[in-house]
């Protein structure tokens, strides 16, 4: 009796710490900053107990491709919402054919999306009101849906991605290298713009017309290389033109307003003399501003005289000599483009 009674003992106390084992490992599984993996989905963190919200940390290479629907996550019975990215969540995955969806995102972490490849990335449903910097730095997917909430594009969000357009009407600010050499944008919405930052829209080579009426700033080199921009029209609000703002936009027409203030020239950029020794790395035609006068430079060769200028009383600009003028036709020279 005495042997069967501390047999019976003995499984009690085993299953106490079975039970107890279990429990403290349940508690774990729910508390903030825990960790746990969805097969083919990805790996989670706990980021709110009381919320029942989580980040994705990390995308498995072989989510699925037909939907990858990241609203919530289920977790030792109790399901969270996903409602972050962590830094490099989506980093390097490469399927083309995957369509990613966020319907209750409120923010993620830079390079979310570095060099990934995909069909679309669905955003429009999110509450997100600001991109954190580099967020779509090198991605390869032209479907790219952001909601409207969004304000400001940081400084190199899309830097080298493949987007082909942006609609986003409360967008006010764009910063310097946002969008550099998006090769494949062909339109964004700029109505409410104001600030456009330096390098902006560096070597957006298909951007064909953008929408300037209430930019105040417009950065160094913001369109420099948009070699698809044909008609600019600045508007009187703009204040502020920085050095090479259109260089290599092969315009064919630029009307200016006579309230642009300020250019701020550097030591380069104006001698003494009032002439203008602008480097180059490329042949073409330069847009400078200074205290309410606009001044278009030619700073190649004489075959690429801006033609035209004549019919206007203005005589052709060569070597950095200004002339004043407030609508300057302007000819889409091909031997230029090419060289």
């Amino acid at each position: 009796n005495t042997e069967v009674t501390l047999k019976t003992t003995m499984r009690k106390i085993i299953f106490i710490l079975v039970l107890a084992v279990s429990y403290c490992f349940s508690v774990e599984a729910q508390n903030q900053g825990y960790e746990f993996e969805i097969d083919r989905y990805g790996k989670f963190r706990i980021t709110s107990v009381e919320q029942a919200e989580v980040a994705l940390v990390k995308v498995k290479s072989n989510v699925s491709a037909s939907g990858a629907i990241f609203d919530t996550a289920e977790n030792n019975g109790k399901t969270y919402t996903v409602t972050s990215l962590e830094s490099g969540a989506f980093r390097g995955y490469s399927n083309s054919n995957t369509k990613f969806t966020f319907n209750r995102l409120q923010r993620f972490e830079s390079e979310a999306f570095y060099d990934v490849t995909c069909y679309s990335i669905e955003l429009s449903k999110s509450t997100l009101t600001e991109l954190p910097k580099s967020a779509f730095y090198k991605c390869h997917c032209s479907r790219i849906y952001l909601p409207n909430t969004i304000t400001k594009i940081p400084e190199k969000a899309f830097q080298g991605s493949d987007v082909s357009s942006l609609s986003l009407t409360r967008l006010a600010q764009i910063d310097g290298a946002a969008l550099y050499g998006c090769e494949s944008l062909s339109s964004i919405d700029l109505s409410n713009v104001t600030y456009i930052g330096n390098a902006a829209f560096y070597d957006c080579s298909k951007l064909s017309s953008i929408d300037l009426s209430h930019v105040e700033y417009i950065g160094g080199s913001a369109f420099e290389g948009c070699g698809e921009l044909k008609d600019i029209t600045l508007p009187q609000c703009l204040e502020t033109v920085n050095e090479n703002a259109f260089e290599d936009c092969f315009l064919s027409s630029l009307s200016l307003c006579n309230t642009v203030k300020i250019f701020k020239p550097g030591p380069d950029i104006m001698a003494s003399d009032g002439t203008v020794t602008v480097p180059c790395r490329r042949p073409g035609n330069i847009v400078l501003v200074f205290m309410s006068a606009a001044y278009i430079i030619s700073k190649s060769r004489p075959r690429c005289l801006i033609a035209g200028l004549t019919n206007h009383g203005v005589q052709p600009i060569v070597r950095g000599q200004l002339k004043q003028t407030t609508h300057v036709p302007l000819r889409s020279d091909p031997s230029r483009r090419s060289s």
